[in-house]
């Protein structure tokens, strides 16, 4: 339990408290099954008791309305873990509820050229799902390990924009594979990919939006003297539209030693010369667009000489 106190537009005395409940069990030497459950009572935060009016910027203004009112979450999370170093095999997967109550809700009013953000009288709630899990083994007496994680979420809300409610739904998806080590004595590789999906659906209306990136790094020492990498990125973005973006960039390195002293090396950044890229990300109630400028391509040759 904590006691705050606000001197803030007045004296203002808040308890909040959040009581936990935490269970685990052992269920063999390798496993293990927990659960909690958590429950919150929050206060609202301390700007939120300036009844004056807060122009942000030339268009948008905040009116608090001093909403003195206490919100309530309640989390649940059940998690499971396997681990097996002798067969180097490792597993979990956990799963986590959030329920989230206020007496108010968010209220946008648009008012001429204007953008009002303040609160409205009504109850609001909140629903939200997470599930995520990983899986990995090592592969040739630990010289290679190959594994997935993988993640999902789904959240429900409404707000209010007009003094009318507008429900809103996101679902949220993820799938990273991955492997790394030594193929040969001579060749290590590491490679990376990652497969993102979001939907937002605000009042019946959807947009969606698809990412992927993969990475690979290939070192080859074919002996003690000479040693090449090679790198290669690739992201792909598909838009609501139905347009995509498309990056490649390729990185390349060399080093030769001549001698325990002198070293020289010769390295290729950005081969392919790509300039710019492209994406558009969405969040709760928001869509941002963003366009990057890339360095151009780069030859970089150094000598080294150790005393």
């Amino acid at each position: 339990m904590k006691w705050l106190h606000y001197s803030v537009s007045g004296q203002h005395d808040y308890i909040n408290a959040s009581p936990r409940l935490y269970v685990k069990r052992q269920l063999t030497a390798k496993s293990d099954i927990s659960g909690s459950v958590t429950y919150s009572l929050g206060s609202p935060q301390p700007y939120l008791n300036i009844t004056a009016p807060v122009l942000s910027d030339y268009r948008n203004l905040f009116i608090a309305d001093n909403p003195d009112k206490y919100s309530q979450n309640v989390a649940a999370t059940l998690s499971y873990r396997y681990r097996n170093p002798l067969k180097s095999m490792f597993f979990n997967l956990s799963a986590t509820y959030n329920h989230s109550r206020s007496s108010i809700m968010s209220n946008q009013l648009f008012i001429d050229d204007f953008i009002i953000s303040t609160y409205a009288d009504r109850l609001s709630d909140s629903n939200s799902w997470y599930v995520k899990g990983g899986f990995s083994k090592g592969l040739g007496h630990s010289k290679m390990v190959v594994g997935c994680d993988v993640d999902a979420s789904t959240a429900s809300a409404s707000s209010m924009r007009d003094n009318a409610m507008i429900p809103y739904h996101q679902i949220a998806a993820g799938v990273k594979p991955y492997f790394k080590g030594s193929l040969t004595k001579w060749i290590s590789a590491n490679y990376e990919a990652s497969y993102g999906f979001s939907k937002l659906k605000i009042d019946g209306e959807a947009n969606d939006y698809h990412t992927f990136r993969q990475n690979i790094f290939t070192t080859i020492i074919p002996n003690d003297i000479v040693q090449f990498t090679v790198g290669a990125e690739h992201f792909l973005t598909r838009f609501p539209e139905g347009n995509t973006a498309n990056l490649v960039l390729l990185d390349a390195s060399a080093v030769w030693r001549l001698n325990n002293k002198v070293r020289l090396s010769l390295t290729a950044n950005n081969v392919l010369n790509r300039r710019s890229y492209e994406y558009v990300n969405y969040g709760t109630l928001s869509r941002s667009e963003h366009h990057f400028r890339i360095r151009p391509r780069s030859i970089l040759a150094s000598i080294q000489y150790r005393f």
